[in-house]
């Protein structure tokens, strides 16, 4: 018991410098506080206690208990760390905040709290993100993980890593945002866990050893509604439920190429998305991941060309989008080549680029120019691999480090396939970034390594476990 309470009190240093001054071994503060650490949930919910009161809410918060965060929150003060412990149970509800965190942080700095303003500060970037503000979430957390790692707060540090990973992600940047989770996922307590694996499997790697793709996953764990925002989000984007989100709607009918709220990671041998059209097919996109479906639904796959964006895929794409409508040559040119079309120079290109198209299409289809406009005619439903959403080639670079650390220019253009110059300008970029750091081996050579120059890497000293 008192080993088990030594940790206890090394962890909640960080979140209250005096929250176990006086407690004794049976007190509800330090089971609330074992249950923060991965001990056993408390059979009384301390609801009286405000210190235990507060731990056992981010315990509760953090298990995704929904039932005991309900009533730990409804017996809330309103203190400064109750507020900010009200709104991080609002987020996880779906609900907005009745409080500015920006005014909690403020509030928490004049009261010297540092931990209170980091945990603010970051529980500000995760609201900022889920309204769609990725900038400022980017912002406020790298600045929430510097903080927590300048005033050596484990835990709000460890929320301020978590959210700027699902901050990543969303952004989609899902490598960085799984390089900070499997790194985290070392040493933080097993609550914290779970957020961490759901994260993980919408990076598209939860086994840092394996660089395939998983399935999407079937549902999300309950008590925690922004893992079914994610779940939704999903759904939609591989066609099993209406298109209720505005920014997947526009991608879906082919207005946006960049896939949406990081979910990039459900991929299908390279291919982040197909575009879908004729028969009866209501011509959309679906995340590459959708293939088994549509395949059980008979639509047929147009095999893709050789070229990574090959121009024949991006014009076919956009076809199948445009439906019975059709293209304009201008259109037809700006969704394929992503450039203005003038005529004088640009006629024969198009030609020559819907000679291959036919080429490709072999009998499943065919292609009808009729006055100004074209458009693809096709008697059973047919998928194109539309490249317009892939990722770009410092995109593949990251990956590669990811996945094989300390490479440099010459060894990354070896196994991409691009130009030595390329790939010294996509590492120099990223670097630039703060995605990778450069270090210096022999002679002149420069290497490189993943790593977010915000993230700071935990140690098991500094995030104690009951484990």
């Amino acid at each position: 018991m008192r080993r088990a309470m030594d940790r206890i009190r090394r962890a909640l240093r960080a979140l209250d410098p005096g929250a176990l001054e006086g407690v004794a071994a049976g007190d509800s503060t330090a089971a609330a506080a074992g249950w923060l650490l991965g001990g056993p949930r408390p059979a009384l919910l301390p609801l009286d206690a405000p210190r235990a009161r507060r731990l056992a809410l981010r315990a509760a918060l953090l298990h995704f208990d929904h039932e005991a965060a309900s009533a730990l929150t409804e017996r809330l003060d309103d203190t400064l760390e109750d507020r900010i412990l009200g709104g991080w149970g609002a987020l996880w509800d779906g609900r907005a905040p009745s409080g500015s965190f920006e005014a909690l942080a403020s509030r928490a700095r004049a009261d010297k709290r540092g931990d209170l303003v980091v945990e603010a500060s970051a529980l500000r970037a995760l609201e900022a993100v889920e309204r769609g503000a990725l900038e400022d979430a980017l912002a406020v957390g790298r600045r929430a993980c510097r903080m927590g790692r300048a005033e050596e707060l484990p835990m709000p540090a460890l929320l301020a890593n978590v959210v700027l990973a699902r901050v990543r992600r969303l952004g989609s940047q899902p490598l960085q945002a799984a390089h900070i989770l499997h790194t985290v996922r070392r040493f933080a307590p097993s609550p914290w866990r779970r957020w961490i694996d759901w994260e993980l499997a919408l990076c598209g790697r939860p086994d840092p050893d394996d660089s395939s793709p998983p399935p999407p996953p079937d549902r999300a764990p309950a008590g925690f509604a922004l893992a079914a925002r994610d779940r939704s989000r999903i759904a939609q984007a591989l066609g099993e439920a209406p298109l209720e989100d505005a920014a997947i709607a526009r991608w879906a009918r082919g207005d946006d190429d960049d896939v949406p709220w990081g979910l990039v990671g459900f991929s299908d041998r390279g291919v982040t998305a197909y575009a879908v059209g004729g028969g009866d097919e209501r011509p959309r996109r679906f995340l590459g991941a959708a293939r088994p479906s549509l395949q059980t639904r008979g639509v047929e796959f147009v095999a893709r060309r050789k070229r990574r964006d090959g121009r024949t895929d991006r014009v076919l794409a956009a076809l199948l989008l445009a439906g019975a409508q059709g293209l304009d040559a201008p259109g037809l040119f700006r969704r394929g080549y992503g450039a203005v079309y003038v005529e004088e120079l640009h006629r024969g290109v198009v030609d020559v680029q819907l000679h291959r198209c036919r080429a490709a299409l072999g009998d499943a289809a065919t292609i009808v120019r009729a006055g100004d406009r074209v458009r693809l005619s096709a008697p059973e439903p047919l998928a194109v691999a539309d490249p317009r959403g892939n990722r770009r080639g410092d995109e593949r670079v990251l990956q590669l480090l990811g996945s094989r650390d300390r490479l440099d220019a010459a060894a990354t253009a070896g196994a991409l396939g691009m130009s030595r110059r390329a790939a010294a300008s996509a590492l120099k970029e990223l670097a630039a970034e703060g995605f990778c750091r450069v270090e210096r081996v022999g002679r002149g050579q420069l290497v490189y390594r993943v790593e977010d120059t915000t993230f700071h890497t935990p140690t098991q000293k500094r995030v104690p476990s009951l484990e």
